[in-house]
């Protein structure tokens, strides 16, 4: 039951927050694509969230390696964003600069240079100048294409 309690906490201030969020027509949101720095998004509430986004797509939890490690997850069209506590700790988007998911192992090298670490089945590029260390990790699939694109704060 401790497991659920976060869980239950964030939902609640979700539906909370939801009746705010309904008062907007659907195309006064932003579109989670529209955004073009996702790091920005790092440290969000679930209000602003809502706010900004309006109602997510589906709501679901992820499972960590430990117990502390579970998310709560909000898809929208554009980006996931990973809630711990209520904030924003890491956010998917399907673009992260210059290299979004489907683009090559080889636009990442063109990108970021001798920055990125090849650690096989990803590569990661931290993201200088911001208030708290932030990495990049681009998935990349058996075709040496990017699968998949987290932003996160990497002092979790």
């Amino acid at each position: 039951m401790r497991r659920a309690a976060p869980l239950l906490a964030l939902l609640a201030v979700a539906f909370v927050c939801a009746p705010a969020a309904a008062q907007k027509a659907p195309d006064a949101y932003k579109t989670a694509s529209d955004v073009e720095d996702p790091v920005a998004l790092l440290g969000l509430s679930v209000a602003d969230v809502l706010l900004s986004f309006g109602p997510p797509r589906a709501v679901h939890a992820s499972r960590g390696a430990q117990e502390w490690q579970d998310d709560v997850v909000f898809e929208y069209q554009g980006a996931d964003f990973y809630f711990f506590n209520d904030r924003v700790w890491q956010v998917s988007p399907r673009r992260a600069g210059a290299v979004g998911v489907g683009d090559s192992k080889l636009t990442l090298a063109m990108v970021y240079g001798e920055a990125a670490v090849d650690k096989g089945s990803y590569i990661v590029a931290e993201v200088p100048e911001r208030a708290w260390k932030t990495e990049i990790r681009y998935d990349i699939d058996a075709a040496g294409k990017v699968s998949k694109i987290y932003v996160y704060r990497a002092d979790y």
